[in-house]
Protein backbone atom coordinates (compact mmCIF):
# COMPACT_ATOMS: atom_id res chain seq x y z
CA UNK A 1 0.00 0.00 0.00
CA UNK A 2 1.40 3.56 -1.21
CA UNK A 3 1.27 5.82 1.87
CA UNK A 4 2.24 9.15 0.36
CA UNK A 5 -0.85 8.19 -2.07
CA UNK A 6 -3.53 7.62 1.25
CA UNK A 7 -2.37 10.64 2.59
CA UNK A 8 -3.00 12.67 -0.84
CA UNK A 9 -6.14 11.04 -0.77
CA UNK A 10 -6.99 11.85 2.83
CA UNK A 11 -6.09 15.65 2.00
CA UNK A 12 -8.31 16.23 -1.02
CA UNK A 13 -11.22 14.38 1.12
CA UNK A 14 -10.86 16.98 3.88
CA UNK A 15 -9.92 20.04 1.85
CA UNK A 16 -13.23 19.71 -0.25
CA UNK A 17 -15.15 18.99 3.74
CA UNK A 18 -13.66 22.42 4.80
CA UNK A 19 -14.43 23.82 1.17
CA UNK A 20 -18.29 23.04 1.56
CA UNK A 21 -18.32 23.89 5.57
CA UNK A 22 -17.06 27.07 4.24
CA UNK A 23 -19.82 27.87 1.54
CA UNK A 24 -22.54 26.31 4.19
CA UNK A 25 -21.82 28.45 6.20
CA UNK A 26 -21.52 31.55 4.09
CA UNK A 27 -24.82 30.87 2.21
CA UNK A 28 -26.60 29.90 5.50
CA UNK A 29 -29.20 32.27 5.99
CA UNK A 30 -31.31 32.61 9.36
CA UNK A 31 -34.73 31.16 9.53
CA UNK A 32 -36.81 34.60 9.93
CA UNK A 33 -39.36 34.75 11.65
CA UNK A 34 -42.42 36.53 9.80
CA UNK A 35 -45.22 38.48 12.10
CA UNK A 36 -47.84 39.60 10.33
CA UNK A 37 -50.98 40.76 10.82
CA UNK A 38 -53.40 38.16 9.52
CA UNK A 39 -55.30 40.21 6.29
CA UNK A 40 -58.70 40.11 8.09
CA UNK A 41 -57.71 41.35 11.31
CA UNK A 42 -56.05 44.45 9.02
CA UNK A 43 -59.18 44.96 7.28
CA UNK A 44 -61.62 44.68 10.58
CA UNK A 45 -59.27 46.88 12.19
CA UNK A 46 -59.15 49.58 9.40
CA UNK A 47 -62.65 49.85 9.08
CA UNK A 48 -63.63 49.98 12.54
CA UNK A 49 -60.86 52.75 13.31
CA UNK A 50 -62.32 54.14 9.98
CA UNK A 51 -65.80 54.26 11.24
CA UNK A 52 -64.99 55.47 14.61
CA UNK A 53 -63.24 59.01 12.81
CA UNK A 54 -65.73 59.64 10.76
CA UNK A 55 -68.96 58.77 13.07
CA UNK A 56 -69.23 62.34 14.87
CA UNK A 57 -71.17 60.90 17.86
CA UNK A 58 -68.03 58.50 18.37
CA UNK A 59 -65.32 60.89 17.51
CA UNK A 60 -67.08 63.42 20.10
CA UNK A 61 -66.60 60.79 22.65
CA UNK A 62 -63.23 60.43 21.87
CA UNK A 63 -62.42 64.02 22.04
CA UNK A 64 -64.55 65.27 24.81
CA UNK A 65 -63.10 62.25 27.12
CA UNK A 66 -62.79 63.83 30.56
CA UNK A 67 -59.34 62.75 31.92
CA UNK A 68 -56.39 61.29 30.43
CA UNK A 69 -57.74 57.89 29.49
CA UNK A 70 -59.92 54.82 29.20
CA UNK A 71 -60.22 51.77 27.96
CA UNK A 72 -62.91 49.42 26.23
CA UNK A 73 -62.53 45.84 26.95
CA UNK A 74 -64.98 43.00 25.52
CA UNK A 75 -68.22 45.19 25.77
CA UNK A 76 -67.11 46.50 29.52
CA UNK A 77 -66.02 50.21 29.31
CA UNK A 78 -63.56 51.32 32.06
CA UNK A 79 -62.43 55.03 32.86
CA UNK A 80 -63.90 58.52 32.30
CA UNK A 81 -63.48 57.86 28.55
CA UNK A 82 -67.58 55.97 28.73
CA UNK A 83 -69.65 59.04 30.31
CA UNK A 84 -73.38 57.75 30.11
CA UNK A 85 -74.41 61.15 27.72
CA UNK A 86 -72.03 59.36 25.00
CA UNK A 87 -73.69 56.30 23.30
CA UNK A 88 -70.21 54.76 23.09
CA UNK A 89 -71.10 51.68 25.07
CA UNK A 90 -73.13 51.00 22.81
CA UNK A 91 -72.49 52.22 19.72
CA UNK A 92 -68.93 51.00 19.89
CA UNK A 93 -69.79 47.15 20.91
CA UNK A 94 -72.44 47.18 17.92
CA UNK A 95 -69.53 48.27 16.09
CA UNK A 96 -67.17 45.33 17.13
CA UNK A 97 -69.61 42.67 17.09
CA UNK A 98 -70.54 42.92 13.64
CA UNK A 99 -66.76 43.21 12.17
CA UNK A 100 -64.79 40.66 14.28
CA UNK A 101 -64.90 36.73 14.83
CA UNK A 102 -62.93 34.28 16.88
CA UNK A 103 -61.25 37.49 18.55
CA UNK A 104 -61.52 39.25 21.71
CA UNK A 105 -60.55 42.91 21.53
CA UNK A 106 -59.83 46.04 23.52
CA UNK A 107 -59.73 50.13 22.79
CA UNK A 108 -58.16 52.68 24.40
CA UNK A 109 -58.43 55.99 24.34
CA UNK A 110 -55.23 58.08 25.34
CA UNK A 111 -54.08 61.94 25.38
CA UNK A 112 -50.59 60.53 24.10
CA UNK A 113 -48.72 58.05 21.66
CA UNK A 114 -47.64 55.48 24.26
CA UNK A 115 -50.37 52.91 26.03
CA UNK A 116 -52.04 54.72 28.78
CA UNK A 117 -53.58 51.68 30.58
CA UNK A 118 -52.79 48.44 31.95
CA UNK A 119 -54.63 46.54 28.67
CA UNK A 120 -51.00 45.66 27.54
CA UNK A 121 -49.74 44.23 30.69
CA UNK A 122 -52.86 41.84 30.56
CA UNK A 123 -52.04 39.96 27.35
CA UNK A 124 -48.74 39.47 27.14
CA UNK A 125 -48.93 35.74 26.66
CA UNK A 126 -51.08 36.59 23.59
CA UNK A 127 -50.31 37.60 20.28
CA UNK A 128 -51.72 40.81 19.83
CA UNK A 129 -52.34 42.98 16.84
CA UNK A 130 -52.78 46.30 16.89
CA UNK A 131 -53.39 49.64 15.14
CA UNK A 132 -53.77 53.31 16.26
CA UNK A 133 -55.84 56.24 14.64
CA UNK A 134 -54.75 59.77 15.58
CA UNK A 135 -57.85 62.38 15.75
CA UNK A 136 -58.32 65.49 16.20
CA UNK A 137 -60.66 68.39 16.49
CA UNK A 138 -60.64 70.02 13.62
CA UNK A 139 -63.03 73.20 14.63
CA UNK A 140 -61.26 73.94 18.15
CA UNK A 141 -57.56 73.90 17.75
CA UNK A 142 -57.80 74.26 21.84
CA UNK A 143 -59.00 71.08 22.18
CA UNK A 144 -56.13 67.95 23.17
CA UNK A 145 -56.06 65.25 19.94
CA UNK A 146 -56.61 61.70 21.34
CA UNK A 147 -55.18 58.64 20.19
CA UNK A 148 -57.59 55.56 19.54
CA UNK A 149 -55.71 52.49 19.95
CA UNK A 150 -57.54 49.09 19.29
CA UNK A 151 -55.91 45.76 20.22
CA UNK A 152 -56.70 42.37 18.88
CA UNK A 153 -55.86 38.68 20.12
CA UNK A 154 -57.62 34.85 19.63
CA UNK A 155 -60.37 34.07 22.17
Amino acid sequence: MNKKGFLRIIEAVIAIVLLLAFILYINYKTPSIDFKTPAIVKDSMSSILTQIALDSDLRKCALNGEGECSSFVNGQCSGVFCPPTCNYNTKFTEIMTKRIVNYDYACEVCEESLSCTTISEKLQDKTVYTDTIFIANTHDVNSEPRVVRLYFWEK
